[in-house]
């Protein structure tokens, strides 16, 4: 179903809104994904490919709509991947997308970025469903790292869709769009 979805999860399950008629239409458990916490991300794409990432077990799923797990990645957590690890939160505007055969994951980095250690942060990273591999998108721009800008949500990738299909990432505090490709 191509309607837009309107999504809410708990400890164990995603809920799953109809978002012009705010009807609930499907709960999924998430029990085999571990609990849920604020800092998960999650999206609906179809009936088989509801993508989660816990948070508490830092790893990736993709579940159907019986909550049964068909691919899990552990994020990578050594020093050359990224000092401070990407939380794909779970607002609606910052989903978790499925893209061709990668899943792209926005999120923030928790704690005010003029205090980080290392530079770059990532701000998001895809992972290739098919190999596995894990890679680091993009980051955030040294105007983050100059000032700041507060802990949380100041520093939350924001995403649309333009009139094409094509996402569209947002910096709250700059004052640019960046158009996401594959490349």
């Amino acid at each position: 179903d191509e309607k837009e979805k309107y999504l809410i999860a708990d400890l164990d399950n995603i809920y799953i809104f109809d978002w012009e008629t705010g009807v609930l239409e499907d709960s999924i458990s998430t029990k085999e994904c571990g609990p849920l916490n604020n800092f998960s991300g999650f999206n609906y794409v179809d009936s088989e490919n509801i993508i989660v990432y816990a948070s508490a077990k830092q790893s990736l799923f993709i579940i159907n709509s019986k909550g049964e797990v068909k691919k899990q990645w552990k994020q990578p957590q050594s020093e050359a991947f990224t000092e401070w690890l990407l939380q794909p939160v779970g607002h609606n505007y910052s989903r978790p997308q499925l893209l061709n055969e990668k899943v792209l994951l926005l999120g923030t980095a928790f704690g005010p970025l003029s205090m980080a250690p290392e530079k770059p942060i990532v701000t998001s990273e895809t992972v290739d469903i098919i190999s596995g591999e894990w890679k680091a998108t993009s980051f955030y721009p040294d105007l983050y790292y100059d000032y700041n800008w507060g802990a949380n949500y100041l520093n939350l990738v924001n995403t649309a869709k333009d009139n094409d299909g094509n996402l569209l990432i947002s910096l709250p505090i700059t004052e640019i769009v960046l158009k996401y490709t594959d490349d």
